[in-house]
């Protein structure tokens, strides 16, 4: 009996904190209501009288069929409901798409002058559907970011509007607002996106869509520049680059296939790297093109290679073989890159200049001569032509002091590239001679190592042995000692032996 009533009691307790329990939510409450709208009688509902429809008269010059009139009011038509349009995703980037948007995202993400940590992040369709679940880096994270459950992160994009996400620290996804954000912004598979963590829980988020034609616009170097074309576009490079008013330091570089093509390598000029450039061995350069667009490129101040970033640079602006670039470097680690293009038809244009100079010329020597044949018979008009040739003829050496002469200024081009390709073949004797003493000079040190090496393992033996000796001397002493020592105590005894006897 005291057991069952002891479970009574407990169940009438159980039942008093249930009870407290929903009043405190409010469910006792919604019950009571929902009882008194269930027993209310329903009110009757007053149906709308059906107007019997209008019926057209038969006739034999009617067809038969009953013809109804309706009322679109009368039947109740159910109208258009208006939907909001959602961006569904189905696109499937190919890998050249998704590299080339993950190229820019990383382009841009290298150019950030605000120091502010950030990282690129490619889309998949895990990421723009279904659950709609974005993951942080977990070296982001660590490092950057709460370890909370619940954190309310905010995204803001380009244009300044707000978004706010869930972010859970431990799994490190974005979740609740991320399928706005992604919605939104028509987010699809392939798209990158460079996350700039702005505040410790605010990012600004720039998107990079793939490009349906990346195929088609990717640019490979394969064009082969004339002598002509190269100096062409060497000359509208210096004369540039001698009207440069800021004072900055700055070079020109000529395009070769092995700058635009393969591992695309640029070295900077060691005379300018020596006087103006850092010697690390990893250095991030910046360039700045005409349009104001950055670019992060790694510099090895060992080498002066220019080497990642260099390449989509180069593709971005189309370099080819014999296009001419100055660089000024505006600041320590930045240059502002002005590019002159070789123009496809430098030496059409040169040749159709030559072709029109002597065609004109041609012409009008022939007219001449037609005009002061003679006839057989004195002509009204004889000293009308001989005038006319006269003024022909001064026209034309006018004509050939004043316009340029084609054929010496293409020899003149040639002879300066051929005067440019001397010199850098002279300045590659220069260094392959500066090399040869070089590695003489480092094979006289490497002798001098080898001799010092020698040196030094003999004097560790000599070392190694007078230690030794030591070591036996101090033996020899130490035996001594105790030679002595016994010599001693003999002595003593001796004494007091003696003593003893003759007190």
């Amino acid at each position: 009996m005291a057991q069952d009533n002891s479970y009574e009691e407990a169940r009438r307790q159980r039942l008093k904190d249930n009870k407290r329990r929903f009043e405190e939510l409010g469910i006792s409450k919604m019950a009571n209501n929902l009882n008194d709208n269930i027993k209310k009688k329903k009110s009757k509902q007053v149906k709308s009288k059906t107007t019997p429809a209008d019926l057209v008269r038969r006739s034999s010059r009617r067809p038969r069929n009953q013809v109804i009139t309706y009322s679109q009011g009368d039947q109740g038509f159910r109208t258009k409901r208006k939907c909001k349009t959602i961006y569904i995703t189905t696109r499937v980037a190919t890998e050249a798409e998704r590299s080339d948007a993950v190229k820019r995202a990383m382009s841009f993400q290298s150019g950030f002058l605000s120091g502010n940590s950030s990282f690129v992040k490619s889309l998949s369709h895990s990421h723009v559907s279904g659950q709609f679940l974005l993951k942080i880096p977990s070296e982001f994270r660590d490092d950057h970011l709460s370890k909370e459950t619940k954190v309310n992160i905010v995204l803001e994009d380009e244009e300044g509007s707000v978004y706010e996400t869930n972010y859970n620290g431990v799994t490190g996804f974005l979740s609740t607002g991320w399928k706005v954000f992604s919605m939104d912004h028509k987010l699809d598979d392939g798209d990158a996106l460079a996350f700039e963590l702005i505040e410790p829980t605010r990012f600004k988020v720039h998107i990079f869509k793939v490009s349906n034609d990346v195929g088609e616009t990717s640019y490979i170097a394969t064009r082969v520049a004339t002598k002509a074309e190269r100096s062409n576009a060497l000359k509208r490079a210096m004369s540039f680059q001698s009207g440069l008013l800021s004072g900055n330091p700055s070079f020109i570089k000529s395009i070769s296939p092995s700058h635009v093509s393969e591992k695309f390598l640029l070295i900077i000029p060691m005379e300018f790297r020596q006087n103006h450039l850092s010697k690390e061995s990893k250095l991030r350069i910046m360039f700045e093109d005409e349009e104001g667009l950055l670019y992060g490129i790694h510099y090895n101040g060992l080498n002066g290679y220019l080497s990642t970033g260099w390449k989509i640079f180069s593709t971005d602006h189309k370099l080819d073989d014999g296009d001419a670039l100055v660089m000024e470097l505006i600041e320590p680690t930045r240059f502002k890159v002005h590019i002159f293009k070789v123009p496809n038809n430098v030496g059409e244009v040169r040749v159709d200049q030559l072709k029109k100079a002597r065609g004109s010329k041609y012409a009008k020597t022939v007219d001449a001569e037609k005009i002061t044949k003679p006839t057989g018979r004195k002509s009204r008009n004889s000293k009308k032509a001989e005038k006319t040739k006269k003024c022909w003829a001064e026209e034309s050496s006018s004509q050939a002091t004043t316009e340029p002469n084609v054929e010496q200024e293409i020899a003149g081009d040639l002879h300066a590239a051929l005067k440019e390709q001397v010199a850098a073949h002279d300045e590659l004797g220069t260094a392959n001679g500066a090399l040869q003493a070089a590695l003489k000079k480092i094979a006289e040190l490497e002798a001098q190592v080898a001799a010092a090496h020698d040196k030094t393992g003999t004097a560790n033996r000599a070392l190694q042995a007078a230690l030794k000796r030591i070591e036996e001397l101090e033996a020899q002493v130490k035996s001594l000692t105790m030679i002595l020592n016994n010599h001693h105590k003999v002595t003593n005894l001796l004494h007091s032996s003696l003593q003893l006897l003759f007190p």
